[in-house]
């Protein structure tokens, strides 16, 4: 199925129901901002587990690609979920069709709608993926001292 498939499956301004073409690519809009919150829970859970090795470590260590391969996903998938329900809605209305017409439509505008929750939060996290730590980095001072008197008392 190309492109110009979908969008050549009506004349503009034809109101008939809307072709099985238009309503399954409607549920691209959902899949794509379900595919972002999945690679949000990635993000995290990488970073949770860069974070991790760095205070066993003691030292800082450079930040891994998958945190921001994963970061970056999650926003474009994001983008892209909202842009289609952009795209897709424009199109139903020049064609005269009725976008609540289909469950389709309603479940992609609802999406839309709910999805700016997530596609907020992920932007947020671009952005501190980048912040400096105000902190200043890993901090081990002390450790040491524990240590020694963990490894008496044992």
């Amino acid at each position: 199925m190309k492109i110009a498939d979908i969008m050549d499956s009506a004349a503009p301004g034809e109101a008939g129901p809307m072709p099985v073409v238009w309503r399954r690519a409607l549920l691209l809009v959902p899949g794509l901002v379900a595919l972002s919150i999945g690679l949000f829970a990635v993000y995290w859970i990488a970073s949770d587990a860069h974070a991790a090795e760095q205070a066993a470590a003691c030292v800082v260590i450079g930040t891994p690609w998958t945190v921001y391969a994963s970061a970056y996903a999650a926003l474009m998938c994001g983008l892209a979920g909202f842009g289609l329900h952009f795209v897709l809605s424009r199109g139903v209305r020049r064609r005269g069709w009725v976008l609540a017409s289909a469950w389709q439509g309603r479940v992609s505008s609802l999406t839309a709608l709910v999805g700016w929750v997530p596609l907020a939060t992920e932007a947020l996290n671009i952005y501190f993926l980048y912040r400096p730590d105000p902190s200043g980095g890993v901090n081990c001072e002390g450790w040491g001292i524990i240590h020694s008197v963990l490894s008496l008392l044992t």
